[in-house]
């Protein structure tokens, strides 16, 4: 039994750590390469693209998250008006997530060198507890948790991003629609209940230009908030190399310190890889986090790998 209650309690403590600092959401790094996993008003920037990722955090961490996000999205009329999808499916445990979002972006112009955009995601997200999951050093333990639960809803993000140049501000709602999460006891006649609450990011970056080549400079902060909690922000610094090697430098507060590294093959494909190193505790208990992204552009548009696309 105390096995068990051991497991629970890591599980418990790497849900607060995982969707605590990203604030009840799925952390995603490679949003320097993707914009549109950065904020729904940036689907669609410039050409159609199928977008491939896989997350593993704390590597060697029993139960430590391990997530998968697939996006597509496309731009119309002239890039005016854009639509995406994103599945993302994360599992912390026992402890599963997965959600399905469709994304209706519009595009304002303002002038030949301003814009404003807005983008609208809806879809269902479901929640889930798989005990099978649990290790249990004898057999009779493993029966006291014999019930897998799944818990889902509908939910909404909301975001908007202006353009002036080379400079781009926009912010994003998330959970707007505060979807609640129940599960029954099995033991008692009282469920178990929580609600995922509203959060908000604020984003900005500067596209710099170093060259006629095209060696693109882009530094982008992110900050991220929810009531209840301390904001957390993100330092960026990505270059983009004549449109065909890509290397960000990521900071996140009191989480870590992060490389990637991506190339672009025949103007059609990007590959990218990270590694976050944490500058906690957990340094010593993992070996750090890796991610990897395949993205695959269908239309010529901008061929650039990084973020200077927006």
């Amino acid at each position: 039994m105390k096995s068990i209650l051991n497991i629970l309690a890591l599980t418990l403590a790497l849900f607060v750590t995982s969707f605590g600092y990203s604030q009840q959401n799925i952390y995603v790094g490679h949003y320097t390469i993707n914009p549109y996993l950065l904020n729904p008003s940036l689907a669609g920037e410039n050409q159609s693209k199928l977008f491939l990722n896989y997350r593993k955090q704390w590597a060697g961490f029993l139960g430590s998250p391990e997530s998968q996000n697939i996006t597509y999205d496309s731009p119309f009329k002239k890039n005016k008006i854009a639509f995406g999808f994103r599945f993302t499916n994360d599992i912390t445990n026992v402890v599963g997530y997965s959600a399905g979002f469709f994304t209706f972006k519009y595009k304002v112009n303002l002038s030949k060198k301003q814009n404003f955009n807005f983008g609208v995601s809806a879809g269902a997200v479901q929640n889930r507890i798989d005990f099978n999951k649990v290790i249990a050093d004898s057999p009779y333990e493993s029966t006291l948790f014999n019930s897998n639960q799944n818990s889902g809803g509908f939910d909404m993000n909301f975001g908007f991003a202006y353009k002036l140049g080379i400079f781009t501000l926009g912010g994003v709602g998330y959970n707007l629609l505060e979807n609640k999460v129940q599960y029954s006891n099995n033991y008692n006649a009282q469920d178990l209940t929580f609600s995922y609450i509203r959060h908000f990011n604020l984003h900005a970056q500067l596209d710099f230009n170093l060259n006629q080549k095209g060696f693109i400079m882009t530094p982008l902060f992110l900050v991220r908030s929810t009531q209840g909690m301390e904001p957390q922000y993100d330092g960026n610094l990505l270059f983009d190399f004549n449109s065909n090697f890509l290397l960000n430098l990521n900071y996140r507060h009191e989480i870590g310190y992060g490389l990637t590294l991506g190339t672009v093959i025949e103007n059609r494909f990007t590959v990218a890889y990270s590694y976050e190193m944490s500058s906690n505790n957990l340094q010593n208990e993992s070996s750090g986090s890796h991610e990897f992204s395949l993205i695959y552009k269908f239309s010529n548009g901008s061929n650039g790998a990084g973020s200077a696309d927006l």
